[in-house]
């Protein structure tokens, strides 16, 4: 695999910054799961081509991925508390 086949994964303020976008808005679209993201520890890295790809798109945008880390996050979650460890 190339360096070149990887995608572009930004954190939230440099993905705001590229976009063109307040950083609040790229942080409800990852919450949304309507963009591609990983996260490593507390840090959230955002696939900028799926940002790219969600701005010509709009909401119409799907990505089947982004669905794991929601329910993964929502197993932690007990009332309104989050379950950490």
């Amino acid at each position: 695999m190339n360096r070149t086949d990887l995608p572009m994964m930004l954190n939230i303020k440099d993905t705001a910054e590229m976009a063109g976008l307040a950083v609040h808005h790229v942080r409800q679209l990852v919450k949304q799961g309507k963009v591609a993201y990983i996260t490593s520890g507390r840090k959230v890295l955002v696939n900028f081509d799926s940002m790219v790809d969600y701005l010509h798109a709009g909401d119409s945008v799907s990505i089947q991925s982004r669905q794991e880390p929601q329910r993964h996050l929502q197993e932690n979650v007990v009332g309104k508390v989050r379950r950490l460890g």
